[in-house]
């Protein structure tokens, strides 16, 4: 089936053959823990590696998602039963518009800005867990990155 492949290390999104399998999943986003993040109410989402903060240089943005997104992206639409399927309402023109590829800077300031939300979240809700994206970032070895 088709998928959507943001890679931005090159700066790029290409269409990829998908074969329905975990494993290619995390053959293309190159790790071996996976999240989604959710992009559109028509359940398309992109899988990213869960801990690419902690080892990427190499960041994007999608629309409005506050956090920087770390590594590559696959992106595929789910069904009602939350099947892997082509990508319903996201096209390689909307993603073209819609991803912006970051500098490590950048990705620090929008995490940033994003933990100033979270952080006031702990506390108003009497939580001691509070993890910052913009420390991890800043933490790790810097080799390079894409704006």
């Amino acid at each position: 089936m088709k998928a959507f492949l943001i890679n931005p290390r090159h700066c790029s999104i290409t269409e990829v053959e998908y074969d329905d399998s975990m494993q290619a999943i995390y053959e293309y986003i190159d790790a071996t823990l996976m999240d989604t993040v959710l992009l559109n109410e028509d359940r398309d989402v992109a899988y990213v590696d869960d801990e690419g903060l902690y080892h990427t240089a190499f960041f994007w943005k999608f629309r409005d998602f506050p956090n920087p997104i770390a590594g590559n992206g696959l992106v595929l639409g789910t069904n009602a039963a939350g099947e892997s399927i082509s990508p319903v309402s996201e096209t390689m023109e909307t993603l073209e518009a819609s991803v912006t590829f970051i500098s490590r800077e950048t990705a620090i300031s929008m995490a940033e800005a994003a933990d100033n939300v979270g952080k006031q979240w702990a506390e108003k809700s009497d939580s001691n867990i509070f993890l910052s994206a913009a420390d991890i970032i800043k933490d790790q070895e810097y080799s390079g990155g894409s704006d």
